[in-house]
């Protein structure tokens, strides 16, 4: 693996997995594309979004730095989410695909989770799916119990 693919969907979910991205991406010694797109049609402005993604961005871009990663971020605008994580995977020539499974209100997990099966059935490379929530929550409870 030379070249993994890292999708973001903001600062929360970042915040949730970039610990673990960071493992997989060193173990392989990997360079790193971080994306995050933002979708061409929404009700929240483009300003905020575009915000949002950048923040997200940077998450990963600092911790790579500080792991002596290199990453190179990517904000692009799409119609469809899964088909823009596909396109950019093939695009750049990723090895993989990193995607995290975080915690958010039903309507939002069933919707991501469309997209992580769609970009899993349509990329060309292995997928990683990283639960966020649920590593948060685990590894909380072996903490609280220590």
């Amino acid at each position: 693996m030379k070249h993994v693919l890292v999708c973001t969907a903001g600062p929360e979910p970042a915040s949730a997995v970039v610990h673990h991205v960071m493992k997989v991406v060193k173990t392989f010694d990997a360079k790193m594309t971080v994306l995050h797109l933002l979708p061409r049609f929404s009700l929240v402005s483009n300003e905020e979004l575009e915000i949002e993604g950048k923040k997200a961005l940077k998450i990963f871009v600092d911790a790579a730095e500080k792991a002596g990663v290199k990453a190179n971020p990517l904000l692009e605008s799409t119609e469809d989410v899964a088909q823009g994580i596909v396109e950019v995977a093939g695009r750049i020539k990723a090895d993989l695909v990193v995607v995290g499974a975080g915690e958010k209100p039903s309507w939002y997990s069933f919707e991501k989770k469309e997209v992580i099966g769609e970009v899993m059935c349509s990329a060309d490379c292995p997928v990683l799916v990283i639960p966020g929530a649920l590593k948060r929550s685990i590894f909380g409870a072996v903490r609280m119990h220590k």
